[in-house]
């Protein structure tokens, strides 16, 4: 979570494929932060498949994936309870 006013980067447009991947985390909050993935098979924000880490807030983020292709995606993953919201 970033603090107010403050600006966090995580990934990069340039060989990181993921910027935040979570499998197995309940309950966590990603918010105010600018996330890129980048690759054939990347994400900005992966989330754990399977139904894997149920329960996170995903709040106000700016969630890119520039040169992504295939089946790739700014927010990939396969969950039940994830809230996205903002």
């Amino acid at each position: 979570m970033a603090r107010p006013g403050a600006t966090v980067q995580l990934g990069s447009d340039e060989g990181v494929s993921m910027g935040i991947r979570i499998y197995e985390e309940n309950y966590a909050v990603i918010s105010g932060l600018r996330v890129t993935g980048s690759q054939a098979a990347g994400a900005g924000i992966e989330m754990g498949a399977n139904g894997g880490a149920p329960y996170n807030r995903i709040v106000n983020n700016l969630v890119q994936c520039p040169d992504c292709i295939n089946e790739s995606a700014g927010i990939e993953g396969a969950w039940k309870a994830t809230r996205l919201q903002g």
